[in-house]
């Protein structure tokens, strides 16, 4: 008989855009500003140029984040990443800045929840 084994399995805990996040496919990495900022400043070929390049940035960028959904959904279903419970987005989102009205919400109902 084999001896038992104290191991312990760590689980990722994440949602799908902060796995996307956390491998550089997170919704902060799309559109160009200065495009919309200084579109006087660009000729009309600097600007077609610019665009182009922009759109297969974007293509790319949405193809990895297909590629990296479909890797998150496949972990999931493999038990080695789960999605937060709700006491943990709570707790995550009331650590937030205390002006927010999502962060006071979320404090409100974590009383709530600890109160009864």
């Amino acid at each position: 008989m084999k001896p038992k084994s104290n191991s312990v399995i760590l689980v990722e805990v994440a949602t799908e855009e902060d796995y996307l996040a956390a491998r550089g496919c997170g919704m902060s990495g799309l559109g160009e500003f200065s495009l919309h900022r200084y579109p006087r400043r660009l000729s009309g070929s600097a600007q077609k140029a610019a665009t182009r390049v922009l759109v297969q940035g974007m293509e790319n960028w949405q193809s990895r984040r297909d590629q990296l959904r479909n890797e998150y959904r496949e972990r999931v279903a493999k038990g080695e990443v789960r999605q937060p419970t709700r006491m943990e987005k709570l707790t995550r989102i009331a650590s937030g800045d205390p002006e927010n009205s999502a962060v006071q919400a979320a404090k409100r109902i974590l009383q709530n929840i600890q109160g009864q």
